[in-house]
């Protein structure tokens, strides 16, 4: 206990002088500013849609208006409509024609739309009409809630999983082989095979060291974003564990190169195949079960969860039980690789 303590002050004293908590700072700052004064809280993908209402007694114009729609969005005649609409690509224009019983709606857009959007469209439109006929346009349709429904999500608060998985959880990848290969340039290696120390504390100590920073790193980040809000108890445990297994893969993978030049494709490949999973992430819809096993899956949407709760029983525990499989897997390797490459001539191992 003793030599790793020792050892741990001094990895913790190289990383300070190294200014790596400089840089951290100021990414923490800037992805601050970025989700407080840059990312709005809100966007809309949707293209807006203005209304002509050329029915008798204007009869959706009137039931839309009561629903709190905005007065701008509705046009006296189909000529200003179309202007406008030609004025604004990303607009859709709907005119709605007939009486009781036999309305018409036309869509007029200045291109193409999704097939998507049409159907939204056409769907809302016989709701609408259902409504003004006095009929129930769900009759028919049964609801069954798993659970209670979370409050939406702001844009840029959405954000915040992935800043936590890619630079909180994520950074000791990249950290920790800068600090092997300081040692290499500087010889510390050649003194450390001759000490009483071994494989074992050398591989804890600058993994704790980067762990503490990362979790100090995410902690008050995420604190300054969406204050005490968050399960901090989950949120820390899962970031306690992706930034170990980070930390293993990253000082596995460097001890087999000699600067941060040889380096740097490795990592640059392992951290982009690391990002795939911010596909799903945006796009829930498309999760294969090879973008599951990736670390980063499991971490961001377990960090989501833990940030903005939807009321999930149990949730932390497979993505927990995932990362403590990966954990093992990646510490074997890198006890291997260290043990081999590092330590393979002189001292105890």
């Amino acid at each position: 206990m003793k030599r790793f303590a020792s050892l741990f002050i001094q990895d913790f004293t190289v990383t300070i002088r190294s200014g790596f908590h400089y840089a951290l700072i100021g990414l923490a700052a800037l992805f601050i500013i970025l989700i407080h004064f840059v990312i709005p809280e809100k966007i809309n993908i949707i293209p807006n849609e203005v209304f002509f209402d050329n029915t008798e007694g204007k009869v959706f114009e009137n039931l839309l208006m009561q629903g709190g729609a905005d007065e701008e969005l509705f046009y006296d005649n189909e000529e200003d409509l179309r202007q406008a609409v030609n004025k604004n690509r990303g607009s859709i224009g709907i005119v709605a024609v007939g009486s009781r019983g036999e309305y018409v709606f036309d869509i007029i857009t200045g291109g193409k739309i999704a097939k998507k959007t049409q159907n939204l469209i056409i769907a809302a439109m016989e709701s609408l009409t259902a409504e003004v006929n006095g009929e129930d346009a769900a009759a028919g349709i049964n609801y069954e809630f798993l659970r209670e429904s979370s409050l939406p999500v702001p844009f840029n608060k959405d954000f915040i999983p992935v800043f936590i998985t890619f630079e909180v959880a994520m950074m000791g990848f990249i950290l920790i082989a800068v600090l092997v290969f300081e040692e290499k340039q500087e010889g510390s290696i050649r003194a450390y095979r001759i000490s009483p120390s071994g494989t074992l504390q050398y591989m804890l100590s600058k993994t704790a060291v980067l762990t503490i920073m990362g979790l100090l790193y995410g902690f008050f980040s995420t604190v300054l974003i969406v204050g005490f809000r968050a399960d901090y108890t989950v949120l820390l445990l899962i970031v306690l564990l992706a930034s170990i297994l980070m930390n293993l893969l990253g000082l596995g993978l460097s001890v087999f190169f000699r600067n941060i030049s040889e380096f740097l494709v490795v990592s640059v490949t392992t951290l982009t195949l690391i990002q795939l999973p911010v596909i799903s992430y945006f796009n829930p819809a498309f999760s294969p079960g090879y973008l599951r096993w990736i670390p980063s899956y499991p971490v961001m949407f377990g960090v989501r969860e833990a940030l903005f709760s939807t009321g999930k029983e149990n949730f932390p525990w497979p993505t927990i039980f995932i990362l403590l499989i990966e954990i093992a897997a990646v510490f074997v390797f890198c006890y291997l690789a260290v043990r081999s490459k590092l330590m393979k001539s002189g001292g105890r191992i």
